[in-house]
């Protein structure tokens, strides 16, 4: 829940940017799998701790906004960072 004035800001990083062929093999994999390109499945390690596994998702702004899509929120602007990074800022309709 969240109020009518809410906001997210969120970070990703367009993963279309890099020229890394290990990256694009697993882009490629994903998309034949029907996953976004950029879909991970990570856990965080620290010493003896060991987190569980979670969902992490870096998107291209096309598909952010494709996400977003029906959801009651949009994006109002994006701000960006160095290289492939971007925040976006939104809130909603």
């Amino acid at each position: 829940m969240t109020s009518s004035d809410a906001r997210i800001i969120a970070e990703s990083a367009d993963p279309y940017s890099t020229t890394r062929k290990a990256h694009l093999d697993y882009h490629k994999l994903n998309r034949e799998r029907g996953k976004f390109s950029c879909q991970l499945k990570i856990r965080i390690r620290y010493e003896h701790y060991i987190g569980t596994w979670f969902e992490y998702l870096k998107v291209s702004r096309k598909e952010m906004g494709f996400i977003l899509e029906g959801t009651g929120w949009q994006i109002s602007r994006f701000i960006p960072e160095t290289g492939s990074v971007y925040v976006a800022i939104i809130e909603k309709n």
